[in-house]
C-alpha cells in the first residue's frame, strides 16, 4: 500500500515539475511579449510623429501648388490678354509696317520746306493752292506716319509683355511639376509609415491574443499545481496514517506479546519488568524495558 502511495506522489511530484517548468516558460514567453509591445507601442508613437511632420510638409507643398496655379492661371490669362491687344493692334493697323517705315523727318521737313515758300511769297496764288493741297497729304501722312510709330512701339511692349508671360508661364510650369512631384514624393513617404504603423499595431493585436493565452494557461497550470499539491498532502497524510496505523500494531503486538510473557512469568513466580508490568495492566510503554520488579506475591 505504501509503495502505492509513493509511487503515485513520485509520479504527482514528476507532474509538477512539468507544470512548474512549462510555467517558468510561459512567464518567459509572457515577459517576451510585453518587451516587444513595449518596444513597438514606442516605435508607433515615433511613427505617428514622422507622419505629422510628412503631413505637414505635404500640406505646405500642397498650398504652394495653389498659389502656383493660381500664379499660373493669372500669367496664361495676361498672355491671353496680350496676344489678344496684339492682334487688334495689328487689325486696326493692317498696313503698320509700310506706314511705319515712312521716314517722318523727312515729311516734317519737306511740310516745313512749303510752308516757308507760302510765308516768304515765293509762289504765284495757282501755285499756292497746289503747295496748301501737298502740305495737306503730307500732314495726313505725317500723322499715319506718327499713330503707325507709336503703335509699332505699343506691339513691341506687347511682344516684351507676351515673351515675359511666356517665360513666366515655362517657370511656373516647372515649379507646379517639382512641387507636384515632392507632393507624390511626401504622399509614397505618407502610405509607407501608415503601411509601418498598420503592420505593427496587427502585431499588437496578436500580442494580445497570444498574451490572453498565456494567462489563460497559466491560469490553468496555476490551478492544477495547487489541485496537484492539494493531491499530494492528502496522500501524505494518508502515508502519516497508514504509518500511524504500522506503529500502532506493532505496539499492539508488542504489548500482547509482553503481556503473554507476563502472565507466564507471573505463573512461575518470576519478576516482572515495568514494561511487563505495564503491559500486563494493559499501558503502552514508550520508554522500553526497565529495571525488573519484585514478585508478586
Amino acid at each position: 500500500m505504501e509503495e502505492r502511495i509513493y509511487a503515485e506522489i513520485d509520479a504527482i511530484r514528476a507532474d509538477l515539475e512539468a507544470l512548474v517548468s512549462r510555467r517558468d516558460k510561459i512567464s518567459e514567453e509572457f515577459s517576451k511579449l510585453v518587451e516587444e509591445r513595449r518596444r513597438l507601442v514606442s516605435e508607433i508613437r515615433d511613427l505617428r510623429e514622422k507622419l505629422a511632420k510628412v503631413r505637414e510638409d505635404k500640406n505646405r507643398l500642397v498650398e504652394m501648388l495653389r498659389d502656383l496655379k493660381e500664379k499660373l492661371r493669372q500669367a496664361r490669362e495676361r498672355f491671353r490678354s496680350s496676344v489678344s491687344r496684339l492682334d487688334e493692334v495689328r487689325r486696326t493697323y493692317p498696313d503698320l509696317e509700310r506706314a511705319a517705315g515712312i521716314s517722318i523727318a523727312a515729311l516734317k521737313k519737306r511740310i516745313d520746306s512749303l510752308e516757308w515758300r507760302i510765308i516768304t511769297g515765293q509762289v504765284d496764288p495757282e501755285e499756292e493752292g497746289e503747295i496748301i493741297r501737298s502740305i495737306a497729304r503730307l500732314e495726313a501722312q505725317l500723322e499715319k506716319a506718327l499713330k503707325a510709330r507709336n503703335a509699332k512701339n505699343l506691339l513691341t511692349e506687347i511682344r516684351a509683355e507676351i515673351a515675359s508671360a511666356r517665360l513666366e508661364i515655362e517657370d511656373l510650369r516647372r515649379s507646379v511639376s517639382e512641387v507636384s512631384r515632392g507632393i507624390g514624393e511626401f504622399k509614397a513617404r505618407e502610405g509607407e509609415i501608415a503601411g509601418e504603423i498598420a503592420r505593427r499595431k496587427t502585431r499588437l493585436d496578436e500580442i494580445s491574443k497570444e498574451l490572453d493565452k498565456l494567462s489563460e494557461e497559466r491560469i490553468r497550470i496555476n490551478e492544477e499545481i495547487r489541485r496537484k499539491r492539494e493531491e499530494m498532502r492528502g496522500l501524505r497524510n494518508k502515508l502519516r496514517e497508514l504509518r500511524g496505523m504500522a506503529e500502532k500494531k506493532s505496539r499492539i503486538e508488542r504489548l500482547e506479546e509482553l503481556k503473554k510473557r507476563a502472565e507466564e512469568k507471573l505463573a512461575m513466580g518470576e519478576r516482572l519488568t515495568f514494561e511487563e508490568l505495564r503491559a500486563l495492566y494493559g499501558i503502552e510503554s514508550e520508554e522500553g524495558s526497565e529495571e525488573g520488579l519484585g514478585k508478586n506475591t
